[in-house]
């Protein structure tokens, strides 16, 4: 490198479908582990990064939009805090309700992911 030049890193896209696939992957893995049918989850709530992910993974598991939920809307991308901060405006506007089967899918940068399954 010559003296007075900077050196530019090219950053690479990074790749959606890593979520598209193993966010299904993780949710099949909990409905079997967890002895459950993907059509009993109540609601899914996902890292909130890209909502057309989101929307390809729900479509991916046979789940209507309607059992998901999003707040990526109204803060963006919070890191490691999407994940409760959706949780609890879902409570908060009564779609999560007690009794309910929730799925919860958290990944950071989108290699390390993990999920769980609980019942309200």
């Amino acid at each position: 490198m010559q003296a007075g030049r900077t050196r530019v890193r090219l950053l690479e896209r990074y790749p959606p479908e890593v979520n598209e696939e193993g966010w299904p992957r993780l949710v099949r893995r909990l409905a079997e582990q967890g002895g459950f049918q993907l059509g009993e989850i109540d609601l899914a709530i996902f890292t909130q990064v890209r909502r057309p992910t989101i929307e390809a993974v729900m479509a991916t598991l046979g789940l209507p939009l309607e059992r998901t939920h999003t707040v990526m809307e109204r803060f963006g991308y919070t890191g490691s805090a999407c994940v409760p901060m959706a949780l609890d405006d879902a409570l908060e506007q009564g779609k999560a309700r007690p009794g309910q089967l929730l799925v919860l899918v958290g990944s950071g940068v989108g290699y390390n992911q993990a999920a769980v399954a609980l019942r309200l």
